[in-house]
């Protein structure tokens, strides 16, 4: 994974380092305005369409009532917390900019911490969008909801790929025992190589795999374990990162 110029690091649980590049202010200027505009299209079209109910019905306005606070009201007031659980992260506008909230640790973050940067929201927004001032001057342009909530935004990048591969490494908890002590002698490059061939975004085939799994055997002097080349290149990236963190 190349890293990024104005990035930012990240410590995950796993004590994992990743580097991560903090989405700009203006792609989060503009995710929230499209996300505003969705918001009242969304609003409004349900508004005209209860408003012509009423004239049909002037005497269920109680029900009209009920009706807009669920079916407007909570929606919009939900909408950034119930997108982001549920798309990764991710609302409209976020994925139209191709930015997303993660927890500051790199892991995906909890409906707590949304509700938390949400209600914030309106506090980053309202006086005066004080919000900003901590985007620009912090090193991972946080708003005061970030901060209180312990999230950040970053731009997709390779969001996708090192989160895919960090649910696999369990290799960095304290119990863990390497299973190719040999896989300390790789290379930087040389686990990056192995991990753009795990991963699975990459297509590389069976055959280059199972070439790459004999080449890594062969430079680290070792018989592998299992006959599975997937299996045997991941406990190989496992252990390597293992003496990475503990070094």
């Amino acid at each position: 994974m190349a890293f990024m110029e104005n990035s930012t690091d990240i410590i995950t649980g796993q004590y994992v380092r990743l580097r991560e590049v903090p989405a700009s202010i203006a792609d989060r200027i503009v995710a929230t305005v499209i996300d505003c505009a969705v918001l009242v299209a969304y609003a409004f079209l349900l508004f005209m369409g209860l408003n012509f109910l009423s004239t049909y019905y002037p005497h269920a306005s109680n029900t009209i009532a009920l009706l807009i606070l669920l079916l407007i009201v909570l929606p919009c007031v939900l909408y950034f917390p119930v997108c982001e659980f549920f798309f990764n992260g991710q609302s409209i506008g976020k994925a139209l900019r191709h930015t997303r909230v993660i927890s500051a640790d790199g892991a995906r973050p909890s409906i707590g911490q949304l509700l938390m940067r949400c209600v914030l929201l309106f506090v980053d927004l309202g006086i005066s969008f004080i919000g900003i001032l901590p985007i620009l001057l912090t090193d991972r342009h946080q708003r005061f909801g970030d901060m209180a909530a312990g999230t950040m935004v970053i731009h997709e990048g390779d969001y996708k790929k090192w989160h895919a591969s960090l649910d696999n490494f369990y290799a960095e908890t304290p119990s863990y025992h390497p299973t190719y002590p040999q896989a300390a002698q790789l290379s930087d490059n040389q686990a990056r190589l192995i991990e753009r061939v795990l991963d699975a975004d990459n297509n590389y085939d069976a055959e280059q795999t199972k070439l790459l799994a004999k080449k890594v055997a062969t430079f680290l002097k070792v018989k592998p374990k299992t006959d599975d080349s997937i299996v045997f290149l991941s406990n190989v990236l496992h252990d390597y990162q293992y003496f990475i963190n503990m070094g």
